[in-house]
């Protein structure tokens, strides 16, 4: 979303705030669900995750927010801090937010913490 001058909007511009940085690297072997769930709990950077993690998570619950494109969403249970989700091509990321990130991403987005 541009505005009519070409400039991004404030939205736009959190989520490449949030998906900048070096990802932690993807797991190279297989990880349970206890470590999948540990190791997307990593707050303040991306996590590389494959194409079947992005999957599980987009399948479990429905999204509280979803791109237009559909290349990013948000997970969340209950009243829980959010996860991003999100793919450019062919690799997967993945990012815990903050209390502050989550409640700006609601605030900007319209996505509701509590379902």
């Amino acid at each position: 979303m541009t505005n009519t001058t070409g400039q991004h909007s404030e939205f736009e511009l959190f989520l490449r705030e949030l998906k900048a940085g070096d990802a932690f690297a993807k797991p190279t072997e297989t990880l349970s669900w206890q470590q999948t769930v540990a190791h997307l709990s990593r707050e303040g950077r991306p996590i590389e995750i494959d194409a079947d993690t992005w999957w599980e998570y987009l399948d479990l619950l429905p999204p509280r927010w979803m791109s237009v494109t559909g290349h990013a969403f948000v997970f969340a249970e209950d009243g829980n801090c959010f996860h991003l989700f999100w793919r450019t091509r062919e690799r997967y990321f993945a990012r815990l937010l903050t209390e502050a990130e989550t409640d700006r991403f609601c605030r900007l987005s319209g996505a509701r913490r509590w379902q």
